[in-house]
């Protein structure tokens, strides 16, 4: 099945190791936002599965809600040791 569209280029189920460096864009709806003083931290959620997009400019969240659908395309980072939980 072809999902790609102008809102994604790939679903969440189908992103893994070897995307590490790649630049993606995915969307789906905010499940959770999390403020961490300067960063933030988006649980995005698609019908196959959820990732965690991490927003270093808090900005580009201004208007957005749970529940909201977005449209997000970046670079796929490899999670630290320490937060693998």
């Amino acid at each position: 099945m072809n999902t790609n569209n102008i809102y994604r280029n790939r679903t969440l189920d189908k992103v893994g190791e070897g995307d590490v460096g790649a630049t993606l864009k995915i969307a789906g709806w905010i499940e959770n936002i999390r403020d961490h003083g300067g960063v933030s931290f988006v649980d995005l959620r698609d019908m196959y599965g959820v990732m965690q997009v991490v927003m270093r400019d808090t900005s580009l969240l201004d208007g957005l809600n749970k529940e909201d659908c977005v449209s997000i395309e970046g670079v796929i980072e490899h999670r630290d040791e320490e937060t693998n939980h």
